[in-house]
């Protein structure tokens, strides 16, 4: 528990930081961070956490200590010159040790034309902070940093350790982010992502499936297309199917959870269809990839099985098919589904936390994707999301600036609730 006079204290000091907080923000905002090209963003976040005299590490994510983890997703981009940062909080001993942890990459910001300011200006109008990665995350990341200066500018000390992570490639898997600094040894007794989820406590992720299926046909010249197979007609056979799967998922699969996020708890989707590069050759080569997401209780193997066999029931029904059957690849994004139990004592601390300092009930909500919760899961450290509103992903992303600092509020109760503390005079 934290003490009215803590609480007090903690609380004005953040109110009296909110233009500093506001200000650092938008210069993190400005500095372009697409997954890949995270190392400038990273210098900001190491300079940050160096003002507040953390012990500061530039983590190097080395392929070779992660290629073999069962958790790694292969991507194409080297690690040089893109660490994972760590600022590190030692306590004074006897309490918990928490993460506070943030991803620094963003997805691109393209059509950049169609943005009203330019998406990395940090443009603040009428209480929303625009640009690309504004909410997703670095709203979140800033609001983790100042809720341990706030705590730490009132003269109070931590008596558990406080990590404050940084951490690239969320977007495209994570495998060099978190998951390397958990090989690594970079752990706690509780981890809390500041992801924005508007008020609500995420305990929840969908698990991910990509695949691509490849169906080869018989080329021809146009004027003789008769004599041919088309490739991309005996794709559709395929894509009605996988249509069918989906329909019949979403009536039958469901996670309360994810039900009131969008309505729907599984999906299917046909992300890109190629065929063909000649309008008058019948195109003798089509491909598809896809995405199928599922709920927890469900695995990967078995979500793994379903495609195959659909794909392999559908072709039974056409000659072509059936004898010229089609490549099938998964790929990417291949993750289990996750939940953390919500009556585990960290989730029970910032809900109590969450709700105090909003004054307001907080919710339960699960994520209809893959987040980097699902690694804290693998190595038995309790998770939670939550954080501040906003729209992202989109053209013209903002986060609304006074949940970015009502979040910091959250935090930084969260932490001497669950780290505990003393005074300078204890």
């Amino acid at each position: 528990m934290v003490n009215s006079d803590a609480k007090k204290v903690v609380l004005k000091t953040l109110g009296n930081m909110q233009e500093e907080l506001f200000k650092t923000l938008s210069g993190l905002v400005q500095i372009p961070s697409v997954v890949g090209d995270e190392g400038k963003a990273q210098e900001y976040m190491a300079k940050l956490y160096k003002d507040l005299n953390l012990q500061v590490d530039i983590v190097e994510t080395k392929l070779d200590e992660i290629k073999n983890h069962p958790k790694y997703l292969a991507l194409q981009w080297p690690y040089q010159n893109r660490p994972n940062v760590v600022g590190i909080y030692r306590g004074t001993g006897g309490g918990r040790s928490l993460i506070l942890n943030g991803h620094i990459d963003t997805v691109s910001p393209e059509p950049v034309t169609s943005w009203k300011y330019p998406p990395f200006s940090g443009k603040i109008e009428d209480g929303k902070l625009y640009g690309r990665g504004a909410a997703d995350m670095k709203g979140g990341l800033i609001a983790n940093y100042y809720a341990l200066k706030a705590i730490l500018d009132s003269g109070l000390k931590l008596k558990g350790d406080v990590q404050l992570q940084s951490v690239i490639e969320e977007e495209a898997g994570g495998s060099g982010g978190l998951l390397a600094l958990l090989v690594k040894g970079y752990r706690a007794d509780g981890m809390i992502f500041s992801e924005p989820m508007g008020f609500n406590l995420m305990v929840a992720t969908a698990g991910t499936c990509y695949f691509r299926v490849k169906v080869k046909g018989k080329p021809a010249h146009g004027g003789e297309a008769h004599k041919g197979v088309n490739a991309a007609g005996k794709m559709i056979i395929i894509y009605h199917a996988l249509e069918a799967l989906e329909r019949q998922r979403a009536t039958q699969v469901h996670y309360p959870l994810f039900d009131q996020w969008l309505g729907q708890s599984a999906e299917l989707s046909v992300g890109s269809f190629h065929s063909g590069n000649w309008p008058s050759t019948v195109p003798g080569l089509a491909e598809i990839e896809c995405r199928i997401s599922f709920i927890p209780g469900e695995e990967l193997s078995d979500i793994r099985a379903l495609v195959l066999k659909t794909i392999q029931d559908a072709c039974r029904e056409d000659p072509w098919l059936k004898e010229h059957p089609p490549e099938v690849e998964f790929f990417g994004w291949q993750t289990e589904a996750w939940e953390q139990d919500p009556q585990h004592p960290l989730v029970s601390v910032l809900k109590r936390q969450a709700e105090d300092v909003l004054g307001q009930e907080v919710g339960f909500t699960g994520f209809p994707a893959g987040m980097d919760n699902r690694f804290c899961g693998y190595y038995g450290i309790p998770s939670v999301s939550f954080g501040p509103t906003g729209e992202l992903h989109i053209v013209n992303e903002y986060v609304i600036l006074d949940t970015v600092l009502a979040s910091a509020k959250v935090y930084a109760m969260t932490i001497l609730d669950w780290c505990g503390y003393e005074t300078d005079e204890s």
